[in-house]
């Protein structure tokens, strides 16, 4: 059953509640994982380039409509799948270390391990506002689905898994 949330209007001068209520549905799926390469220069366990077996999965809020769904489970999939074949199979990271010339993409940072120096296509890279960390990702991740989400969805709690065991969590709402 939802949670009931009292809403306050005003209407003529008096104030007056509606009910409305809260619903959420979820969606984890096997074909919700990819794979990534990344590094995180300044750490003292992932300075090393290095890649990850992934997967999401997604609590979706939002209005009940009058086919008694806030989301298809199909479409909820697909939004979430559309997402992340923007990552799979790319190599994230930070966008201060990289430049990108044409078709192809210089990355270049001194870390806790050394000096790197990586030129690979530019097709092939993901580049982040911040490091490349679980919960940055998640937070694109985040950001790019609930972007693409239909009017009745009003938040998004989206669970990114870097391998087994051990991720971050994203939560967005309506902006």
């Amino acid at each position: 059953m939802g949670r009931h949330l009292n809403a306050l209007t005003l209407t003529k001068g008096k104030i007056q509640t509606k009910k409305s209520e809260l619903h959420s549905l979820f969606v984890e799926d096997d074909s919700l994982h990819f794979d990534y390469g990344h590094c995180l220069p300044n750490s003292d366990t992932c300075s090393v380039i290095h890649g990850h077996s992934s997967r999401i999965s997604a609590e979706v809020f939002g209005e009940v409509g009058d086919d008694g769904m806030i989301l298809d489970f199909a479409d909820a999939k697909s939004r979430l799948k559309d997402a992340i074949k923007t990552v799979d199979h790319k190599f994230i990271i930070c966008k201060k270390y990289a430049k990108i010339n044409q078709n192809e993409c210089m990355i270049e940072f001194h870390g806790k391990k050394g000096h790197f120096r990586l030129e690979i296509p530019a097709s092939t890279v993901y580049l982040l506002e911040k490091e490349a960390t679980s919960e940055n990702i998640a937070s694109e991740l985040a950001e790019a689905i609930m972007n693409n989400m239909p009017k009745q969805v009003t938040a998004m709690k989206l669970f990114f898994f870097e391998g087994v065991s051990k991720g971050a969590t994203a939560f967005r709402t309506v902006s």
